[in-house]
């Protein structure tokens, strides 16, 4: 955009030096439209557009002192208008029409123009002449035509040369322009339209948005002649990548309470956020390092026309326009920078969730350089704004959005509440290199409760879904559709141990003793963790599975399991030891025991009745994989901060 700035300068220094500074033009003055195509998140349901510029040379000249015509500008999008609305009366929007490239300095009327500071109209209506309580005149400046608030042959101000459009469905229109033909050769008026917001949801990935520009008021048609073509200013894409945008899941058992430190919790995965586009991931306003204020900086730097603000939040920030007395409507400034949403679901009872406070860099937290937030670093930095949904929208202050400091300090951990049945947390982008397509990856914690039944598959998997936020907001800027991008969170394995009896039987005058012991308050120790194991008790289910009737009269079905039996909980340091024959009469076949608690063991014994050493025999029951984790029930998990296979003690096994 900055470039049809330099193209008004150049074409204004031709004219000196071409002597033509008196020269008369066509009548009306006819003008060309253009727009700056960016690239609009497909997600967002406010987004920024491009500029709209109109370029008008040529025109009848008008005497000094005479009352200069005005016009309503409507510009229309192929999508509704979502730029917000910053004085409820009117609907006065923070959408801004701008004439002649305010305060980008080089004009060839000193004080005029491009030389001018931006002067917003302060009595926007919304209907009619708009601005015309204050009278604007023609006067000349170094043989220039400008536009004056004041009647008089010396002393010349500036007017008004910034107006706020009336927003309404798919056009915004900004009535009572002033419209000055430039006259002389070589010398052009430009009126930008900026703070243009749209709703990109809508549009199918890679759509396009487009807008149409159209001027009225009585003669007008004499004065101003504007194309009726359409220009593209936007293009919609996904500005999360569906692929790099993950989460990496690890598996724990839930077999002992976790931590035994209260001041850390278990990492048991990450989450990443990938950008679509180098410049999906935006800041509240444009990165400069001269202010480390975020708001100070958008002021200061950000109310340039023309300026390269496709890496911010925010547009034009223009504090000076008409608010309507409320604090957080400064027009085009955003509320807050890109915020990223991690959503977990089905988080079993007694788990709790914790996420670090910043993105991590390989391997630690990341860190801001250049003085704080909004500074000219370009490292990727985001930190954790809010861990409770209704709070995904809060606005931020000053200085940015407020920290949030770690409850788990060991770990960089903080607990995400669960609010509504909604668990989440988010993050909010304060630094990012726009000139990189840049993912955020964020640690996961758990801490949870020794459980017996913790769900492990199918659609009770712990997940989470990855967005933009907020997602529930109906006003803020920006805001997002709810995310789409669902991954598994981290698995849980049931605290369970599952032995096989591979023989049992209690017909043809035999009988099988079965002993189950649990024995997880054993001195498991390493010489770096002297903490013992937890002492566990549960019940278990016997799962018979027959292999065929060894007794006429008796009906089985070989392969098929007939009705469990559940024993009494077996407590820690104790043994469970009953026959098959107390459970199910004239049985041959296997016996499967799925045990609540960890580290149980079991023998069987089969003898002929009354004759105690005739064919008797004995076998311990094997330790098979449990289906529901993929793991063995050895109460082992996966540590992720070391990357060793760990059991519950600390002591470090073979992987």
């Amino acid at each position: 955009m900055a470039a049809f700035r330099r193209c008004v300068i150049a074409l204004a220094v031709l004219a000196v030096f071409a002597g033509l500074a008196s020269a008369q033009g066509t009548f009306p003055m006819t003008c060309s439209i253009s727009g700056n195509n960016t690239t609009m998140r497909g997600e967002a349901k406010l987004e920024k557009t491009g500029d709209v510029l109109l370029l008008c040379t040529g025109g009848s000249a008008i005497a000094d002192d005479t009352v200069v015509k005005r016009f309503d500008f409507q510009v229309t999008l192929s999508t509704t208008v979502k730029s917000r609305i910053v004085k409820a009366a009117n609907s006065v929007s923070e959408a801004l029409l701008l004439i002649d490239e305010p305060g980008t300095g080089g004009s060839l009327s000193p004080g005029f123009g491009p030389d001018q500071v931006v002067t917003p109209c302060t009595t926007n209506g919304a209907t009619g002449d708009g601005c015309s309580a204050t009278p604007i005149y023609k006067e000349s400046k170094n043989g220039y035509t400008v536009m004056s608030d004041q009647q008089t042959a010396g002393g010349h101000v500036g007017a008004a040369n910034t107006f706020q459009g009336v927003a309404s469905g798919n056009s915004v229109t900004f009535y009572g322009v002033p419209v000055l033909a430039p006259v002389s050769t070589g010398v052009a008026r430009v009126y930008r339209i900026t703070n243009l917001y749209a709703d990109a949801s809508t549009v199918a990935s890679g759509g396009t948005v487009t807008a149409s520009m159209s001027v009225s008021g009585t003669g007008s048609s004499t004065v101003i002649t504007v194309p009726s073509s359409t220009v593209t200013i936007g293009t919609t894409s996904s500005g999360l990548d569906a692929t790099g945008t993950t989460a990496s899941a690890q598996s724990a058992t839930v077999c002992v309470d976790t931590p035994t430190d209260t001041t850390k919790a278990a990492l048991i995965g990450t989450i990443s956020f990938k950008e679509g586009f180098t410049t999906a991931f935006k800041t509240r306003q444009i990165a400069n390092n001269t202010v480390a204020n975020a708001l100070t900086n958008s002021l200061a730097l950000q109310n340039i026309p023309g300026l390269d603000v496709t890496s911010s939040e925010s547009g034009f920030v223009l504090a000076s326009a008409e608010t309507g007395g409320t604090a957080g409507a400064i027009a085009g400034l955003a509320d807050f920078g890109t915020r990223l949403k991690a959503t977990f679901t089905n988080i079993p009872t007694g788990a709790h969730i914790f996420v670090s406070t910043t993105n991590i860099i390989n391997g630690v937290a990341a860190a801001v350089t250049g003085g704080g937030i909004g500074n000219s670093a370009t490292n990727s930095y985001a930190e954790l704004v809010a861990t409770n949904a209704l709070l995904e929208a809060t606005v931020d202050g000053a200085n940015g959005p407020a920290a949030i400091a770690n409850s788990r300090t060991g770990t960089d951990g903080v607990l995400v509440t669960d609010v509504t049945n909604t668990l989440a947390a988010i993050w909010e982008v304060t630094n990012a290199d726009k000139g990189a397509v840049e993912t955020f990856t964020f640690n996961v914690y758990i801490e949870y409760t020794a459980a017996s039944n913790v769900p492990v598959t199918g659609a009770s998997l712990p997940s989470v879904t990855l967005s933009y936020a907020p997602t529930a907001s109906t006003t803020s800027s920006p805001r997002f559709t709810a995310g789409t991008i669902t991954k598994t969170a981290f698995t849980l394995g049931s605290c369970r141990t599952i032995l096989l009896f591979p023989f049992v039987t209690s017909s043809a005058g035999f009988d099988t003793g079965l002993a189950i012991s649990n024995t997880s308050t054993d001195p498991f120790r390493s010489a770096s963790n002297a903490v013992t194991t937890s002492a566990q008790a549960g019940t278990c289910t016997l799962n018979w599975y027959p292999s065929g009737p060894e007794t006429a009269g008796v009906t089985t079905t070989v392969g098929t399991a007939i009705t469990p039996t559940a024993t009494a909980i077996i407590v820690s340091g104790s043994v469970w030891a009953h026959d098959t024959s107390e459970f199910v009469a004239n049985f041959t076949g296997y016996m499967v025991a799925v045990c609540n608690f960890q580290y149980a063991h079991g023998f069987g014994f089969i003898s002929q009745a009354g004759q105690p050493y005739n064919g008797t025999m004995g076998y311990l029951a094997t330790v098979i994989p449990d289906p529901g984790s993929g793991t063995r029930s050895s109460g082992r998990y996966f540590k992720t901060d070391t990357q060793t296979i760990t059991d519950v003690s600390g002591e470090a096994l073979n992987n």
